[in-house]
C-alpha cells in the first residue's frame, strides 16, 4: 500500500497515520469492514442528554423529538407518559423519574440516534445546518436531503461557551454560531452549497455586509471560503438547534474556533525590488505579480474588497481600523490585521 502511495505522488504525515486499526474515519464515516458508521463525535451531544429536570426542558425535548415524529412509529404513545408531565397541575421542577418515564425518555433519544431518522452522509445531497445559542452552550444539527426528498439528521453537536464569549452580545453570539459550526463541520460543507438557519434575523445583514465590529468581520472572512446562504427560521420552529443549545448534555464539546484564516503567500526579495521593476518582472512564488493583479481583476470577492476599501480608510479612524485589506502601491490587493499586527 505504502509502495502505491509513493508511486502516485501521495505524501503522509506521520502523526496523522494510523496503523492496524480496525475501524478508520473517512470523510464523515467510520469504515470498518463491510460496513460504514456514523461518527461519534456526530452524536455525543444527543447520546450525553440527561433526562429533563424542569417542564420546560421536557417541552423542549419533547418539540425536538416532535420534528422527526413522522419517522417514529407509535410515536404519541410514547410520548405520553412524558407529555403528562408538562400539566400546569404539576410543578414546574420534575420529580425524578420512574420507570417507564425513563423508558420512554431512553426510547425518543434512542429512536433520534438510528435509522431511519439519523442518516449517513451521501456525496449527493443538500446540506442545511441549523444552529442556535444560548447563555451556555451552542447547538446545532446538520441534515441532508436524501434520495426520499426528506431531509434527515447528520449529525447533533452542542459545545459549551468559553468564559470569554459568555460577554458577547446577542448578535456576536449568533455569529459565533454560524462561523463555529460551519467550521466544525468542514469535512461536509467545503465545496458543496449549503443553506444556514438561525432564529436571529438581525444576523442576515450582518453577515452579508461589512461591519464596524471588526470580530464579525473576521468572521465573514473565515465564511468566504464557503458557497453558502443564512435564512431566518422562527424560533418556534427552530426546535431541533434549539434543544440542543439548551437541554443539558455530557456530550459538550470544548473544540476552541479556530480563528487561523488561509491566505496566499507568497515569497519577495528583501530589498524593495517592486520599486525597480515591473509587476510583469518580479517573480512572487510561483506567480509574478502581474498574474496576481490580472486574476483578482475578474474575481468577484476581490472586486468587492476593492469596491469597499474607499469606504473603509476614510479620515475617520474608528473605520480605517476596522480596514482588513488595503491597496499595495503596485496595485496588490493585500490583507492585513486590524490590530497592525
Amino acid at each position: 500500500m505504502l509502495t502505491r502511495l509513493g508511486k502516485a505522488g501521495v505524501t503522509l504525515k506521520a502523526d496523522k497515520c494510523h496503523f492496524f486499526q480496525e475501524g478508520v474515519e473517512f470523510l464523515g464515516h467510520v469504515i470498518r469492514p463491510g460496513r460504514k458508521h456514523v461518527l461519534e463525535k456526530n452524536i455525543r451531544a444527543l447520546r450525553g442528554l440527561r433526562y429533563p429536570e424542569t417542564q420546560t426542558q421536557m417541552k423542549i425535548f419533547l418539540g425536538m423529538c416532535g420534528v422527526y415524529r413522522r419517522f417514529v412509529a407509535d410515536f404519541a404513545k410514547i410520548a405520553k407518559p412524558l407529555s403528562a408531565l408538562t400539566s400546569t397541575k404539576l410543578p414546574k421542577r420534575l420529580p425524578l423519574p420512574r420507570e417507564e418515564e425513563s423508558k420512554d425518555f431512553e426510547e425518543l433519544r434512542g429512536r433520534l440516534l438510528a435509522a431511519p431518522i439519523l442518516a449517513l452522509p451521501r456525496r449527493e445531497g443538500h446540506y442545511i445546518v441549523d444552529v442556535d445559542p444560548s447563555n451556555e452552550q451552542l447547538g446545532c444539527c446538520l441534515q441532508q436531503q436524501h434520495p426520499d426528498g426528506e431531509y434527515h439528521p447528520i449529525g447533533y453537536y452542542s459545545r459549551a461557551h468559553l468564559p470569554a464569549e459568555k460577554n458577547y452580545f446577542a448578535t456576536e453570539i449568533e455569529a459565533l454560531g454560524v462561523v463555529w459550526e460551519v467550521t466544525y463541520l468542514r469535512s461536509y460543507l467545503e465545496g458543496a452549497e449549503f443553506l444556514g438557519r438561525c432564529d436571529h434575523r438581525a444576523l442576515l445583514s450582518v453577515i452579508a455586509n461589512m461591519s464596524p465590529n471588526a470580530r464579525i468581520n473576521l468572521w465573514r472572512l473565515r465564511l468566504s471560503d464557503y458557497t453558502y446562504e443564512i435564512r431566518h427560521k422562527p424560533g418556534k420552529d427552530h426546535k431541533v438547534a434549539d434543544a440542543l443549545s439548551r437541554l443539558p448534555t455530557e456530550g459538550l464539546d470544548s473544540t476552541p474556533l479556530d480563528e487561523d484564516i488561509p491566505v496566499l503567500a507568497v515569497e519577495t526579495r528583501a530589498s524593495d525590488a517592486l520599486e525597480a521593476a515591473s509587476p510583469a518582472e518580479e517573480p512572487m512564488g510561483a506567480l509574478t505579480a502581474l498574474e496576481i493583479i490580472l486574476g483578482r481583476a475578474e474575481d468577484a470577492f476581490c472586486k468587492e474588497r476593492l469596491k469597499e476599501i474607499d469606504v473603509l480608510f476614510s479620515p475617520d479612524p474608528k473605520w480605517s481600523r476596522q480596514a482588513f485589506f488595503l491597496r499595495e502601491k503596485n496595485g496588490l490587493l493585500c490583507r492585513h490585521s486590524v490590530y497592525g499586527r
